[in-house]
């Protein structure tokens, strides 16, 4: 990447929801789930898209008034964004979210002469970093003054603008942080005719955890998602970003027409990042490696409605013999683990069983293993499936995307949907002397 020109902070400001007519005031307190609490320790996520704009004869103010009041009424809907995240002694209730006092979310402007082009296939970087500034690096426990959400709209010197957002992990996932998204840019190109989105803010309250049971379902997430508890020196690593198109997916499709594209598209680059793990000297044929799946929750409980906002995420996590992996027949053999991991969880209702599931596939699968070899476990986060490229705000859709580098660990691969709507993008992290022998 070409040395790329420092970014400019404008101005920042507060921005509350717009006062909706209603007739029921809005609630002062959201409970959160315990989906919600075994995140508590997760970092604040970055998701930065970026247009070109194109014919848009709208200038850089007027795109920022124009996001700005289609975000104090989308806000409306998604309040908890506007609140402060509360952390209680009892980890038992765990985590809520305050709207009592302040609800607003940051909302800033900045400039740069760096053009979008500079940015290559827009891979994580510190510029991108830049591009959405929280001003710290926030950590658990989360300062209560912390705002939720924070907003940046950049203008680039070719003409182009990046719209950032930085958000709280324990207030939503990526489901519900893309679905905020959407919602957002249908307000804006629609010039606010469009109807507010109904959203369910954690609607949906199982049993309660105890505080033994959240803190083993925390302490396994964490581990199993490389969430660091204490300060740790991060390796060198690398970031190379590949795409698996249409033609490619359905080649594998047709030799293995029993599993999905999801399933294939993970077997096929965890056979390619452990072997590049080998061909470094960091594994062994005969070692063990492992492969985590976050698994969407939304479909499988039938009592979370559709409009459901929050986290609703569990997860597994599949062992295979990499000799099995990278001999004959090993994506099929990397297939079927995963499959088998999945289906693992279609039957699952109530969060109390998603997590005991999770912490007891994590215990059947060597989560006790005291260190793992760079490779040897493999993380996939994201999904293909996110509206991510249906974000138009009126300026035009996004022509990229990328997030921010605070989530980069060893090992691990993010999906996206590419833009030009052929397949998926995969970005894979590993330490640079094996992502230099990734093929």
């Amino acid at each position: 990447m070409v040395q790329l020109e420092s970014v400019q902070r404008l101005c920042s400001r507060s921005i509350q929801p717009a006062a909706a007519a209603s007739d029921i005031d809005p609630p002062t307190r959201y409970e959160l789930t315990p989906f919600d609490g075994v995140m508590r320790i997760a970092l604040y996520q970055k998701r930065i898209l970026f247009f070109e704009r194109g014919d848009s004869r709208m200038d850089f103010a007027a795109v920022v008034a124009a996001l700005e009041e289609s975000l104090r009424w989308v806000l409306v809907s998604f309040r908890p964004l506007c609140g402060r995240m509360v952390v209680d002694q009892d980890l038992s209730s765990g985590l809520w979210i305050d709207c009592s006092g302040e609800t607003s979310v940051q909302f800033a402007e900045a400039q740069t002469a760096a053009r979008l082009e500079d940015l290559g296939d827009f891979e994580p970087s510190e510029f991108c970093d830049s591009l959405v500034e929280i001003g710290c690096s926030p950590k658990y426990p989360w300062d209560p003054k912390l705002p939720l959400l924070f907003v940046q709209v950049t203008r680039f010197g070719c003409g182009g603008i990046s719209l950032g957002i930085a958000f709280s992990h324990q207030t939503m996932d990526g489901v519900s942080a893309w679905n905020f998204m959407k919602s957002w840019a249908e307000r804006a190109r629609s010039r606010g005719t469009s109807p507010l989105p109904r959203v369910s803010c954690y609607a949906y309250k199982p049993p309660e955890l105890s505080e033994q049971q959240l803190e083993e379902a925390a302490r396994m997430v964490g581990l199993a998602l490389g969430i660091a508890t204490k300060n740790t020196i991060k390796p060198k690593l690398g970031v190379k970003k590949f795409k698996a198109t249409r033609e490619a997916i359905q080649a594998l499709k047709t030799s293995l027409p029993s599993f999905s594209s999801f399933e294939l598209v993970c077997a096929d680059y965890w056979r390619r990042t452990v072997a590049a793990a080998v061909q470094a000297g960091f594994l062994d044929n005969a070692d063990d490696c492992y492969f985590a799946i976050l698994v969407n929750c939304r479909e499988r409980i039938a009592s979370m409605p559709d409009s459901y906002f929050g986290n609703a995420i569990t997860g597994t996590r599949v062992r295979a013999k990499i000799c099995e992996l990278l001999g004959g027949g090993g994506i099929c053999n990397a297939a079927q683990v995963i499959h088998e991991g999945i289906a693992g969880l279609r039957d699952v209702e109530g969060s109390v069983l998603v997590i005991n599931k999770f912490v007891e596939e994590l215990a059947r699968n060597g989560a006790e293993i005291p260190a793992h070899k760079p490779g040897q476990s493999v993380l996939v986060v994201s999904s293909p499936r996110h509206p991510i490229f249906e974000c138009d705000f009126g300026f035009g859709r996004p022509v990229g995307v990328t997030f921010g580098t605070n989530d980069l660990d060893d090992s691990k691969l993010y999906l996206f949907p590419a833009a030009d709507g052929n397949g998926m993008d995969v970005t894979v992290c590993m330490r640079v002397e094996a992502l230099d022998k990734f093929v």
